[in-house]
């Protein structure tokens, strides 16, 4: 009976398989992620069949399932694994396995090396979950390979001032900006990181004995004048995005230590406007 049954898996896997297609058109996904899931018993391993099966899972929201098979199919030969990878990724930082969701992004990078999306997505998920210093190696190889694309020195930026390297982060924020003068965030993170060098001296300058009034003198007007560099790409930010909460309160923070009282209470309305 052996032709028999062969015949009789393939009709049942043809119609799981027509059954599927039509609740997935209809909208109907969790009916559709069953059905290709029954079909996956009559034709174990097939790709297509697995493919289906995982992204009637996506659909239904169904993550764990959908995880589930395409880790199945990175591990074949599949066709479209390059665009599996990245979605894979997405799907476990919905379930927010951010560790796995950075493990995915770079083994896709790492195998399908031209990928800019796969290389960005790595990137972003590493500096979001902290991992800064691990990846500015990476960050530097794109901005290489991709000299256009404003992304990369801006996330260069980030990382570097995640590791407090200030005067890295203003070059990165600033070759950012060379590439795209309007880049709104590039401005308020430049601004908030000159700020931050003012403060830092100004704070130092605050530390010291009575008896140092000269270095004293000299640090204040040091910070004074780095709060003076900062205030003009402040400045560009608002005039790209006024909504921007971070590059208000960088101006707030300015007209605190020049005293003007007046400018900082337009600013705190400004702020609280964004509520």
């Amino acid at each position: 009976n052996k032709k028999t049954i062969d015949r009789a898996t393939t009709l049942m896997e043809q119609y799981l398989m027509k059954r599927g297609v039509s609740s997935y058109q209809s909208g109907r996904y969790s009916d559709s992620y069953q059905s290709f899931k029954k079909a996956l018993v009559y034709k174990p391993g097939d790709t297509t069949v697995i493919y289906y099966t995982g992204l009637a899972a996506i659909n239904a929201k169904n993550y764990k399932a959908a995880i589930s098979q395409y880790e199945q199919l990175i591990k074949t030969n599949y066709s479209a694994n390059q665009r599996i990878y990245l979605d894979l990724s997405r799907m476990y930082a919905i379930e927010k396995d951010t560790t796995s969701a950075i493990r995915i992004a770079a083994e896709g990078a790492a195998k399908y090396s031209n990928d800019v999306a796969l290389a960005t997505q790595e990137i972003e998920f590493s500096l979001i979950s902290g991992k800064s210093k691990e990846v500015i190696a990476k960050i530097i190889d794109q901005a290489k390979k991709n000299p256009t694309n404003k992304l990369y020195p801006f996330y260069l930026g980030i990382a570097y001032n995640s590791v407090n390297d200030l005067t890295k982060a203003e070059e990165a924020y600033k070759s950012a900006i060379a590439i795209d003068p309007n880049y709104a965030d590039a401005y308020t993170n430049l601004g908030a990181v000159l700020f931050n060098k003012g403060i830092n001296t100004y704070n130092t300058a605050n530390k010291l004995p009575q008896n140092k009034q000269k270095e004293y003198d000299v640090m204040l007007k040091k910070a004074y004048d780095q709060f003076e560099v900062a205030l003009p790409y402040v400045q560009k930010a608002i005039e790209l995005d006024p909504s921007s909460r971070v590059a208000l309160e960088s101006l707030k923070k300015y007209y605190i230590i020049k005293k003007d009282k007046a400018k900082m209470e337009e600013v705190n309305q400004k702020l609280k406007a964004l509520k």
